[in-house]
């Protein structure tokens, strides 16, 4: 599943330029060992709490070079650390972000959206570059065979 996410994502996002399309092939993580349909446990129980975050450049401001965008990648995968996040895909485009991850359930969207677009701006030299808003939604497997 994350192998598609990550494949269409660049599809969907195809550059005219196929050396820059090359370019950002690199950079995009693709987890395989993480899978987010598996339930966590909790003290109180089971859970699947997944997020699927995205995150604008202001003025959607292009971005192709190798050294800011290998930044943006390792950026993503030390803040999922430090945060157990379960990082399962990212995809990053010239002028936004894409990252699915599995988070704990005392996190909140929001406190996941911040803590990335405040590491990621520190990775910028502590600049503004992505927009003041995100996009953040769930996903996940749902058996409604336990309701009822």
């Amino acid at each position: 599943m994350v192998e598609h996410y990550v494949a269409h994502q660049l599809d969907h996002h195809r550059m005219a330029d196929q050396k820059v399309q090359a370019r950002l092939a690199r950079y995009q993580i693709n987890n395989s060992g993480v899978d987010l349909s598996q339930s966590v446990n909790s003290a109180h129980g089971k859970y699947i709490y997944n997020l699927h975050l995205v995150m604008v450049n202001v003025e959607r401001w292009v971005e192709i070079r190798d050294e800011i965008l290998g930044k943006l990648k390792n950026m993503i995968i030390a803040v999922a650390q430090k945060n157990n996040y379960r990082l399962s895909a990212a995809g990053i485009f010239p002028d936004h972000i894409h990252v699915t991850l599995g988070c704990s359930i005392n996190t909140s969207p929001r406190e996941v959206a911040l803590g990335y677009l405040n590491n990621l701006a520190y990775a910028w030299g502590m600049k503004p570059i992505y927009q003041a808003s995100y996009y953040v939604g769930t996903f996940g497997e749902y058996d409604t065979g336990v309701i009822g």
